[in-house]
């Protein structure tokens, strides 16, 4: 009997690490598409209410599920398209019309006066083998560039399709994901109900709250900037909607600079209108803590480091990914101190 529970007990072993293993390759070869998966589940969040509506309606599951896609694609899909595209296209606008004019500038002054230099100095500059590999460096530069521009363009293909995948099967099957969680969470079913629900309240509190009150700041700002011929009005005013989500940081850090700027450059109208401008953003700011009593709140702390953390593995999503993980990352530790310690 030994014996049999002996072999039993390592059958068990090795049956674990083999399913370690198995879903450690899964997850090493589907990180590349994790910014994707968690797109597609704030999607299903967001969506999830028209999608019930719709049912409510009478509508079949595969009708509303498509119906609440389609929604979310023209409301928030195209728009959120269209205005990176503008955001991309005044940043290299900016660095086209500033920057490298004024590098290529700085470089050229300082390739003739090194030149003039060891000409007088009397020394071989070997100023064309210079140039020469210079050229050849760039041609290699601008081939890695345009590779990785196709390789993107094939992930991005690919994101799009996990993510619209995904957020259909999640609507559809909605039922069978809450079986499902309840399955997997290690916890009891008291704590993962209130994990579930906790988890819908921190994503609405961070796109509802922080993604309402940034918009209503940046829109505002963002004209301002336009009517007054800021460079890169879009740009800044994007830059300022990441900042909001920022703690103790937020769109102060855009504003106040600009404003610095044109007074700087003896246009104290301009920076008059920007400071005024700023100052009744900040106002809004006290609207903040009303919409995160009503839709879910995260203490100020957790999403400053949370946003310093996610930044750092999922890009810029980690403004939005990185105080939701840290939030229940505390949370299932209490979890987990109530039920086994």
């Amino acid at each position: 009997m030994a014996v049999q529970d002996n072999d039993r007990r390592l059958r068990m072993i090795f049956a674990a690490l083999l399913v370690v293993l198995l879903f450690a390759l899964i997850a090493f070869s589907l990180w590349p598409f994790v910014n994707a998966f968690f797109i597609a589940v704030f999607s299903y969040i967001v969506l999830r209410p028209v999608y019930s509506f719709l049912r409510k309606k009478g509508l079949g599951k595969t009708t509303s599920a498509l119906t609440a896609m389609l929604f979310g694609l023209i409301v928030i899909g195209i728009p959120s398209m269209l205005l990176f595209g503008l955001i991309l296209d005044e940043a290299a606008g900016m660095i086209s019309a500033q920057s490298v004019s004024q590098g290529l500038g700085a470089i050229s002054t300082g390739f003739g006066t090194f030149e003039g230099f060891l000409k007088n100095a009397g020394l071989d500059s070997s100023l064309n083998d210079m140039v020469n590999q210079a050229v050849s460096a760039t041609v290699d530069y601008f081939k890695s560039v345009i590779v990785g521009s196709i390789q993107s363009a094939g992930y991005i293909a690919l994101a799009l399709l996990v993510i619209i995948f995904s957020v259909y099967y999640m609507l559809v099957s909605e039922s069978k994901l809450e079986s499902v969680g309840h399955a997997v969470m290690p916890f009891n079913r008291k704590n993962t109900d209130t994990l579930i629900k906790e988890f819908k309240n921190v994503v609405y509190s961070v796109l509802a709250c922080s993604g309402l009150i940034g918009l209503i700041q940046v829109i505002p700002l963002t004209l301002i900037f336009i009517y007054l011929g800021v460079p890169g009005a879009i740009f800044w005013g994007f830059i300022a909607l990441v900042m909001s989500f920022v703690p103790f940081v937020g769109v102060p850090v855009v504003w106040i600079p600009i404003a610095a700027a044109e007074f700087v450059n003896d246009d104290p109208t301009a920076g008059t209108i920007i400071l005024i401008m700023g100052i009744f953003v900040a106002v809004l700011e006290n609207f903040r803590p009303i919409l995160q009593n009503k839709v879910g709140k995260i203490h100020p702390m957790i999403s400053l480091l949370g946003v310093i953390v996610g930044v750092q593995f999922f890009g810029i999503l980690g403004i939005v990914i990185g105080p939701i993980i840290l939030s229940h990352a505390l949370l299932t530790l209490g979890m987990f101190r109530e039920e086994y310690l």
